[in-house]
């Protein structure tokens, strides 16, 4: 029989990949008119509403995206990355379109008629605009299993004395998948550390937004050699909830380590390149 692509191939090693993740504790779903308030004198920048539990933090990219017939204030853009400029109270933040930039005003018009646009799925959604590259990660494990379904049927056929000599098996198809595994990151004195906030966020109620990016080949865009070009690459994009961790402090040299057990929550938007689930 033919044989296609039987040439040398380079085989993907660690230092092919990548990881890159959106922390939790960033999406948030917010009122289109009532969020989104005008300054009130004489105060010239305005005070955003978001959720306390959130976990938004200065200097953090956001974005704000229409969902629904909701309507977004003039003073900002659909899909433009603003910053999270101070964080006033648990419920409250000022924004920035830069970041250590001027805080930004709201003009008051967002909603319908002067008020919140009716409707549950009417809102603006707040996110994290970009998954942030994780540079103290030695290790990431990742299993997927499929569920059966036992699709057996009741014989269409005598199964006593004239029946069949040995027995039937039973018959299965494959159902839904299920993702689980280990991100395995290094401990740093640096309390503001990327990594070290996701360990924060095993211990979060609300982990809306915590999204992973696993690059087993991670291949720079053309001209660009700090951006990842996706449609190059061999991505696993999914959003997981963290399930807690393991650690430990030893006597020895060795970097202290924590196990952050995870779990895919929601159907990834890419998985080796499978799009469309």
């Amino acid at each position: 029989m033919p044989v296609t692509n039987c040439g040398p191939v380079s085989v993907l090693t660690g230092q092919d990949g990548l990881i890159t993740m959106k922390p939790p504790g960033t999406l948030a779903c917010l009122l289109d008119k009532t969020d989104f308030p005008a300054p009130i004198a004489p105060a010239t920048t305005s005070v955003l509403s978001i959720p306390a539990n959130s976990d938004f933090r200065v200097n953090d990219p956001v974005t704000f995206s229409k969902k629904g017939t909701a309507n977004l204030d003039a003073a900002i853009t659909d899909g433009t990355v603003y910053y999270i400029k101070t964080r006033p109270t648990p419920a409250t933040c000022t924004i920035s379109a830069t970041i250590g930039g001027a805080a930004i005003a709201f003009t008051g018009n967002g909603g319908a008629g002067g008020a919140n646009t009716p409707g549950e799925g009417n809102h603006i959604e707040m996110t994290f605009a970009t998954a942030y590259a994780m540079c103290e990660v030695p290790s990431l494990d990742l299993t997927l299993t499929r569920g059966e379904i036992d699709t057996t049927s009741l014989p269409c056929k005598p199964g006593s004395a004239t029946g069949p000599k040995l027995a039937r098996f039973r018959r299965y198809q494959a159902g839904f998948a299920d993702g689980s595994g280990t991100l395995n990151v290094r401990l740093t004195e640096d309390r503001a550390a990327f990594t070290n906030r996701i360990i924060q966020g095993t211990m979060f109620n609300d982990q809306a937004g915590a999204e992973l990016r696993a690059y087993f080949s991670a291949v720079a865009t053309t001209g660009n050699p700090n951006m990842v070009d996706d449609a190059a690459s061999i991505p696993c994009v999914f959003p997981v909830v963290l399930l807690g961790f393991n650690t430990s402090i030893a006597q020895d040299d060795s970097p202290t380590q924590v196990a952050i057990n995870y779990r895919i929550s929601d159907t990834p938007s890419n998985l080796f390149g499978l799009t469309g689930f």
